[in-house]
């Protein structure tokens, strides 16, 4: 029995070369009696939020369709990067509040590839015997926003303002 939770975040306008890393940073519920390991792989097919939080929602996603209009994953329970090689990170979680994981590939191919328009997040996966997500880990966008997740991107900085910062201004 897999655990999956989907996360996409919307990525600003950059220049794709001037990314330097990106990491996404995940907070756990007050429940800290899970542990065991977090893997998150990138997605391969757009797929549709639902209206709600827990269990599959109208216009939301299950494990057979990407969206309730009846539209079926290619591969049950999500399609994603797995197939072709590794995740993107992977984490033991034992007993960290947060927890952070490097994306920066990801991330540099979805600038590299057209941005949002390949950009259809990422799945995190545990299997039975690691953590449950949707339990141990808070996602959802209605929290406190202490808790949401964050993907922050670290890029080069514009010429004009590494001069301004060297002359001190």
């Amino acid at each position: 029995n897999d655990a999956r939770t989907l996360l996409r975040f919307e990525l600003p306008s950059l220049n794709p070369a001037d990314i330097v890393s990106a990491t996404l940073t995940l907070t756990r519920n007050d429940d800290l009696s899970d542990e065991g390991t977090v893997r998150i792989y990138r997605l391969l097919e757009s797929w549709s939020e639902g209206t709600g939080s827990g269990a599959a929602q109208t216009g939301g996603v299950d494990w057979f369709h990407r969206s309730h209009d009846g539209t079926p994953w290619t591969t049950e329970g999500a399609w994603f990067v797995s197939s072709f090689g590794w995740p993107t990170a992977t984490h033991v979680v034992s007993g960290e509040q947060s927890f952070t994981l490097d994306v920066t590939f990801d991330v540099q191919w979805w600038y590299a590839n057209g941005g949002n328009l390949n950009n259809f997040g990422w799945v995190l996966s545990s299997h039975e015997t690691d953590l449950v997500l949707p339990e141990g880990i808070r996602l959802l966008s209605d929290d406190a926003a202490d808790g949401r997740p964050v993907l922050n991107i670290n890029v080069i900085p514009e010429p004009a303002t590494l001069a301004l910062f060297a002359l001190g201004l």
